[in-house]
């Protein structure tokens, strides 16, 4: 919006234009007059307002306000009351919040132009303008006809208010000083314009309250600016050039080139515009056809199609010829790109590999060198393939063996063999070339044991005798081969045995520990007696064992198999002599009671006394699987003769716990413990007595 000038300051220009406008020169024409109180029209009490402010009465000569004046209270000449006070033109006794009492009135602080702020506190007036209360601070506000347009105190503008829309018509219209101001200018005012050349000048407002732009607008003065501003045509007339302008020139070397017009209008230095293809510094910038890819008759070096530097002249187009490969030279790359790596220079390409054959006839590695010839050839990692890989003398060393060669071995039966290497280089079986008889084994790896071999205990009549020694008598042996001589219900193969017993024992054969399911039998006397105790599985096993007391005498024993098996066993047999009585008695498992009477002479000594006092036998036998276990037994209390016990062992032949007298009772009797081991075994308990001690005897016992 437009800065609208006062209409003071348009007083010239309105009497300019009187004559266009038709200004009449009676009444309140908008003129400026200086401040001056009107006379007042008169006009009786009560009822004139003329010349108070809004909303008072002129009462007594005096302009009061009805609505709280104690003596004029809602009109002239209403007086309240001694003691009453006036609020909104009404007696009362009190003043409602939030007026307040001054002086007999019931006023608002904040409006009230006599008590402004604090009772007594009058607003004063001014030069055509009453004194009034806003907000509890003194204003003046100017009476009807009357406006301030300087600021100053008192309204000095005096104007009769037309209309609220102002006119392009130079004058006032509205009162509000200010003269056309909802135009872009206000008529005659001196305005800024536009000229025929699109510059600014200056002009007076027109009748249509517009500026005066094109040919009415005055042009300015010309200045350095690029631009035509006093509308000549010409730009930047009386400078030296047209700012910014660019024109041609001849440089000092006498090459075109161009210019530009400065800021401050003179013309700048001058370059040359391009560069010929001559092999010259055309524009003295110290560079040769600059413009080009290159100077004329140069040569530089470039990029092959191998990647290699190579080398290329400029041609009389100032244009790069073709690349040029360098010559061969040993460094691991195809320098003149014919696809070869140092061809020419040497044997190879320098840091390549290649395959050659090395002293052991394997194919290894050598390595090209500094100077492209081959290197040493170095042998290739063993491998497993039968062949010496690496030159060392040794086929297939960090291998098992060397695959597809035969290798000396020792095989399971204890036998030399021999063994072929795998593809894989691990060793197959061990086998012997031929059978080794008598040794129960398959020495050549064929599925059968001792095959082709004649066994000389075949018959019972050629039985192994053997000599029982005091422990456990183990043999080892085969029937594979041999001929079914003992029939106990099977056809299998057999082998036989002997022993003599000098006197009554308990006797364990058994085949615990053999490899095939085995069965036993015991001929008495004789080959021609019949076979006792045919025996196949005991202890839940394939194996078979007999337990039998045995008198004096010579027995024979046959190893046999259940239906037609055959192969390597084992036969055990323990022993324990019987009681002096003849009799062996079994123990049964766990806690038990014992009684019996010992009389005669015995035939047993226990490792802790010796005489002649007889003896009693009490036995049992152990399975394979048996995880042993503690002995007890005692006479306390059982006994009133001195007594001694002892366990003995089958498996040793000695005696595992021995006691004359109880460490827990005392004399006489007796009291032992032992630890049973675990696995197959014959235990004999024995009471005795001391010397000659006998009698009768109850014994409290425990076993696994």
């Amino acid at each position: 919006m437009r800065a609208v000038r006062p209409a003071r300051a348009l007083l010239a220009g309105t009497m300019f234009l009187a004559g266009l406008v038709g200004c009449a020169t009676g009444g309140d024409g908008g003129y400026l007059v200086p401040d001056a109180t009107r006379e007042d029209g008169g006009g009786s009490d009560g009822t004139d307002t003329a010349g108070c402010p809004p909303g008072q009465l002129r009462c007594d000569g005096v302009c009061v306000d009805p609505l709280s004046h104690p003596q004029h209270c809602g009109g002239c000449g209403f007086a309240c009351p001694a003691g009453q006070l006036c609020s909104a033109g009404v007696c009362v006794t009190s003043c409602p919040p939030p007026l307040v009492a001054c002086g007999g009135s019931c006023v608002d602080p904040q409006t009230n132009a006599d008590h402004c702020g604090s009772c007594g506190h009058a607003c004063p007036g001014a030069v055509n303008a009453d004194g009034a209360c806003e907000g509890g601070a003194c204003v003046t506000r100017c009476r009807p006809g009357w406006a301030d347009v300087d600021g100053l105190p008192g309204c000095e503008y005096e104007c009769d208010f037309g209309s609220s829309t102002e006119s392009c018509n130079g004058a006032d219209d509205d009162c509000d000083g200010a003269i056309d101001e909802s135009f872009a200018c206000a008529i005659g005012e001196p305005v800024s314009c536009t000229t025929s050349c699109g510059s600014t000048g200056t002009g007076n407002c027109t009748i249509t309250c517009e500026p005066p732009n094109g040919p009415g607008c005055t042009p300015p003065v010309e200045t350095c600016d690029g631009t035509d501003q006093d509308c000549d045509t010409v730009c930047d007339n009386g400078f030296g050039c047209c700012r910014g302008q660019v024109g041609a020139c001849t440089t000092s070397l006498g090459a075109p080139g161009s210019r530009t017009c400065g800021s401050d209008c003179t013309w700048g230095a001058c370059t040359a515009s391009g560069e010929a293809c001559n092999g010259t510094d055309d524009d003295g910038d110290g560079l040769c056809d600059e413009d080009f890819e290159c100077c004329l008759g140069s040569t530089g070096a470039c990029s092959t199609t191998c990647s290699t530097t190579g080398t290329r002249s400029c041609s009389t187009t100032c244009s790069w010829g073709t690349c040029s490969p360098p010559p061969e030279t040993c460094n691991g790359t195809d320098d003149n790109c014919n696809g070869l790596c140092d061809d020419g220079v040497g044997e190879c390409c320098r840091g390549a590999s290649g395959p050659c054959s090395t002293s052991c006839g394997t194919t290894g590695t050598r390595s090209c060198s500094a100077s492209c010839t081959w290197g040493i050839c170095t042998p290739p990692a063993e491998i497993c393939n039968g062949t010496d890989d690496n030159c060392n003398g040794v086929c297939d060393e960090g291998y098992p063996c060397c695959a597809r060669a035969s290798l000396a071995c020792t095989t399971s039966c204890g036998t030399p063999g021999t063994q072929l290497c795998s593809d894989a280089c691990t060793a197959g079986s061990c086998c012997a070339a031929a059978e080794t008889c008598g040794n129960g084994c398959d020495d050549n790896c064929n599925g059968s044991i001792d095959e082709g071999c004649s066994t000389g205990n075949d018959a019972c009549g050629s039985a192994t005798a053997l000599t029982l020694a005091a422990g456990r008598t183990t043999v080892t042996g085969t029937t594979a081969g041999a001929t079914s001589d003992e029939s106990c219900g099977s056809s299998a193969p057999d082998v036989w045995y002997r022993f003599t017993l000098t006197q009554t024992e308990v006797v364990s054969l058994n085949t615990y520990g053999s490899a095939y399911d085995t069965r036993l039998a015991i001929r008495a006397g004789s080959c021609a007696a019949a076979s006792t105790n045919c025996i196949d599985d005991s202890c839940g096993t394939l194996q078979s064992e007999i337990v039998a007391t045995l008198a004096p005498g010579t027995y024979y024993v046959a190893v046999d198999g259940f239906s037609t098996a055959s192969g390597a066993f084992t036969l055990n047999i323990e022993h324990v002599p019987a009681g002096n009585d003849g009799l062996a008695r079994l123990l049964a498992a766990g806690s038990s009671t014992v009684t019996g009477t010992t009389s005669g002479t015995g035939v047993v000594d226990g490792s802790c006394r010796s005489g002649s006092a007889p003896e009693h036998l009490y036995y049992w036998t152990q399975c394979p699987s048996s995880a042993g276990g503690s002995f007890t037994a005692t006479t306390c209390g059982g006994v009133t003769w001195d007594s001694t016990i002892y366990l003995r062992s089958g498996a040793t032949g000695t005696d595992l716990a021995c006691n004359d007298d109880s460490p827990d009772c005392g004399y006489p009797a007796s009291s032992i413990t032992a630890a049973i081991p675990s696995g197959f075994g014959l235990f004999g308990y024995y009471v005795d007595g001391f010397s000659s001690y006998s009698g009768a005897y109850t014994s409290s016992v425990t076993r696994p």
